[in-house]
């Protein structure tokens, strides 16, 4: 449905180039286009909804791109977090350094852990497709 829409809009931008270039006498298509513009719309109206569609898509777009801002920063302060555990992880081990380690299972029993971590790690090589 999306391809659809976007087919849409791409197919009214043309439209509109072409109409603009129709009147201030300008060409319609460009040499390195491979789609040829399509035929001008039978009424000025139709330039109007044209131009009122374009506008909305605009606007749609302008909200899509503070979505993906906010996005970005949460995927910022997300990767700090992460970073910030990661070099607590790296100070405990340093000062762990001269303890020996014991196997990992004594490990899982001793601090009384599930193994089911393990099961995270096979989950993270395991990408989804997204639909």
């Amino acid at each position: 449905m999306r391809i659809t829409r976007l087919a849409v809009v791409l197919l009214l931008v043309s439209t509109f180039f072409a109409l603009e270039a129709q009147t201030t006498g300008g060409s319609a298509t460009s040499e390195t286009s491979a789609v040829p513009a399509p035929p001008p719309p039978a009424n000025p109206a139709t330039a109007d909804q044209i131009r009122e569609l374009l506008g909305a898509t605009r606007t749609e777009m302008m909200k899509m791109d503070d979505v993906l801002g906010r996005l970005a920063r949460q995927a910022g302060t997300f990767s700090n977090t992460i970073e910030r555990a990661r070099r607590r992880t790296r100070a405990v081990g340093r000062k762990l350094r001269g303890v020996e380690t014991v196997g990992e299972e004594r490990s899982e029993r001793l601090l009384e852990l599930d193994s089911g971590l393990d099961e995270l790690d096979d989950a993270e090589t395991e990408v989804e497709p997204l639909s």
